[in-house]
Parts: structure tokens; sequence; C-alpha cells
């Protein structure tokens, strides 16, 4: 066994990738729902949704906009190219995912528990303070340089699927549902100081 094969046997990688499904009802308004269809099957079937066969082979296509399921926002997703003629045009905004170190979005998780922060206001994303974490950390001990911090937001108990699951974005982002909770500009400027990788 390798030295890092030993080291990363002594690790839990935990994958918290949302498997994709067409129930999954993390599709923004505006945005396509992911969908994926038998394209080819081993053979002809008969049935509701007959599928001609094109060889003996299984085969699926998919309609997928960028942003479904387990993802990040790259800097383009939110800052104009230079160039552009935006307001906050900046240099980063010509960042696209190829773009970021992979390392960058790996090391030790920092799980702040949120969801104490869930209200019943309909619509409105209850802030994550820079106090907030900071009342974290003296509990849980301070953020480290490298660390990815995970905001525990409960919001896995809220995924349903079909329509009920319009209550997971839909309904915050409409006003019909509560919303998630979100760091404030300060909690973001926080976690920059201590060194945090990714949030």
């Amino acid at each position: 066994m390798t030295a890092i094969a030993a080291l990363l046997a002594s690790y839990e990688l935990v994958d918290l990738s949302v498997p994709y499904a067409e129930e999954l009802p993390t599709a923004f308004p505006g945005h396509p729902r992911f969908e994926h269809k038998v394209q080819s099957w081993y053979a002809p079937v008969d049935g509701p949704q007959r599928i001609a066969s094109l060889g003996p082979y299984f085969d699926n296509w998919m309609l997928l906009d960028e942003h479904s399921g387990t993802h990040f926002d790259a800097p383009a997703h939110f800052v104009p190219p230079p160039g552009s003629g935006l307001p906050h045009a900046a240099p980063i905004g010509a960042t696209y995912a190829d773009d970021v170190p992979l390392a960058q979005l790996q090391g030790p998780a920092a799980v702040i528990d949120c969801r104490s922060l869930l209200t019943d206001e309909l619509g409105t994303s209850p802030r994550v303070t820079a106090d907030f974490v900071r009342a974290w950390e003296a509990e849980h001990g301070a953020l480290e340089p490298g660390d990815v911090v995970l905001i525990q937001g409960g919001w896995d108990a809220r995924y349903l699927p079909g329509a009920d699951g319009d209550a997971y974005t839909h309904g915050p982002l409409f006003g019909r549902a509560t919303a998630w909770p979100a760091p404030d500009a300060d909690c973001v400027l926080h976690c920059h100081g201590r060194g945090v990788r990714f949030m």
C-alpha cells in the first residue's frame, strides 16, 4: 500500500452529491428541469412509451441546466468579464469552472449548523452573520486556513418528489415558503479573513 493510499484509508470520505432525478426540485424559475430519457433499448419495446431500438444497446439522453443538482458557482456566474461594459466587470469574471483548481474545492469540512435560524417569514433567507459564526467558533474552535465551510440549513428535510418539492426552491423564491439560511457579506468577509478555502 502506498503512503497516499494508507493516508486516505485513515479518513472517511463522504460524497455529498445529490443524484440527478427528474423529480429533483432544484430548478430555479425560468430554468429547465433535469430530463433523462431512454434513447435506445436492446430491442424494440411495446408499451405506452415505445422505445425505438437503434441497436442492441442501452443509451440515454439528458437535458441538464448547468446549475442543477450538486455544483459550485464559478466566478463567471456572477461577475461580468472585463471588456463587457457591464457594471462590476472584473478579471475574475473570465474565470470559469474549469479554471478553478480542484484543490481549491477540497479541505477539512467545518459544518456550521444554522437550522436554528429558520423562520416562518415567507420568501426571506435568514442571514448567517459573522457573530453567529464567531459563536460557533467559540464552541467548536476557530476556522482554520484551508477549511471548507458547509452551512447545514436543514434543507434536505424539505426534499419531496413531485409538485410538493416546489417548497425546495420555487416557494421560497416566489415568497410562498420560508427560505434557506444564507451568509451575509460580513460573514463571508469573516470566513475569508480566516483563510477559509470555500464556502
